[in-house]
């Protein structure tokens, strides 16, 4: 599946998200939750490795082709990591969905 990782993410009422002035881009939250240490106590090293590579991959921006796994690794991450403000939105664009 192809998914834009340069998308804004978008608020409730429809406007961009932003934080601390700059908008939240989809990319940068994917990143930020597979480089994040959360629940690392059963990680191994490959699995940390696959996320860096991912992550990688995401950094360049743009449409990226990525698997039906890989979008469920970022949920999963982004589920533990973020508040409902981001993982809304955030959803929406990896499961192909315009917002609402």
């Amino acid at each position: 599946m192809k998914v834009d990782f340069s998308r804004t993410l978008k608020a409730l009422d429809g406007s961009d998200l932003t934080e601390d002035g700059s908008d939240v881009i989809l990319g940068q939250v994917c990143i930020g939750a597979l480089m994040g240490v959360m629940n690392e106590e059963h990680a191994d090293g490959q699995a940390k490795f696959s996320r860096y590579l991912l992550a990688e991959r995401l950094f360049k921006g743009g449409v990226v082709e990525v698997t039906a796994e890989e979008i469920s690794l970022l949920k999963e991450r982004i589920g533990q990591g973020y508040s409902p403000a981001v993982v809304g939105p955030a959803y929406r664009l990896l499961e192909g969905q315009e917002t609402a």
